[in-house]
């Protein structure tokens, strides 16, 4: 776990020294592809097949991109105005610390209607979040969020859960940096 998360650490470490806004968003894809690498080596191998996915918002912050996935597809992005869209950002505002879905044949997001648009059986979705540096209340600003999805349902543990937002934090501040690094240029 400490070699895993120490590689992450490191280029985020780096993310204040690149002034130039191009390498500075190469390097943030760099960051999100260590972080997907962490949790596929991090998540309980009773998850078994997994797919992890850094989702960025939009710069009108009204959709999510998919930064970086740990399968060489990356999922389509959520495209401002869809009703999946609304209920994922609608999550990431709500101030919960991650959302669970052990059975997708049981539970589904609302949007989803019958199908399971994933064919995966379980996911869990985290927000990439960060202090605020604009709030004087403590207020979280939200960057993004990191999506895990598995072949196999009920197979996340409380451990899962927590690799999930430790990564999520630590991309978080990768995500902090580069943007309180553009609105210093």
């Amino acid at each position: 776990m400490k070699d895993v998360l120490q590689q992450l650490a490191e280029k985020i470490s780096q993310m204040p020294y690149i002034a130039d806004e191009a390498k500075r968003d190469t390097h943030l894809h760099l960051v999100a592809k260590y972080a997907v690498d962490a949790i596929g080596a991090l998540i309980s191998p009773a998850a078994g097949d997994v797919r992890a996915n850094v989702f960025g918002l939009t710069q009108t912050r009204d959709g999510l991109v998919c930064v970086e996935s740990s399968r060489k597809k990356k999922p389509s992005p959520f495209l401002a105005g869809e009703a999946e869209t609304r209920e994922a950002l609608e999550f990431l505002s709500s101030g919960e610390r991650i959302v669970l879905y052990h059975d997708l044949s049981k539970s589904r997001p609302a949007s989803w209607g019958r199908q399971n648009q994933t064919g995966y059986k379980s996911f869990m979705s985290v927000p990439i979040a960060a202090p605020d540096p604009d709030s004087h209340d403590g207020e979280l600003k939200v960057y993004g969020m990191v999506s895990i999805d598995a072949a196999a349902v009920d197979v996340f543990s409380t451990n899962d859960e927590h690799v999930a937002e430790l990564v999520a934090d630590l991309v978080a501040t990768a995500f902090a940096i580069d943007d309180a690094t553009a609105h210093n240029a």
